[in-house]
């Protein structure tokens, strides 16, 4: 499948998105990292994901800019996550 253009940032998504047809396929080709939410290792293992996209960049590597959206989840009714 044909890779988004430059342009298009790559995104941090739930990890169900990549299951959902058509949408998962374009999610992936795209370069998006999937995150399990409700998992603090799968939460750490993403930033490690971004980090090191950011180093291979650095190196030189082509990967679209990463896109990310606040979406005003909270843990416990008090603090933005």
């Amino acid at each position: 499948m044909h890779s988004f253009s430059k342009y298009h940032p790559s995104l941090v998504s739930k990890a169900s998105i990549e299951k959902i047809p058509v949408i998962g396929t374009l999610a992936k080709s795209g370069h998006c990292i999937f995150v399990k939410r409700e998992s603090e290792d799968d939460r750490k293992n993403s930033i490690d994901a971004i980090n090191k996209r950011a180093i291979n960049v650095q190196k030189g590597q082509r990967y679209p800019p990463i896109g990310l959206f606040v979406e005003g989840t909270v843990s416990n009714g008090r603090y933005l996550l």
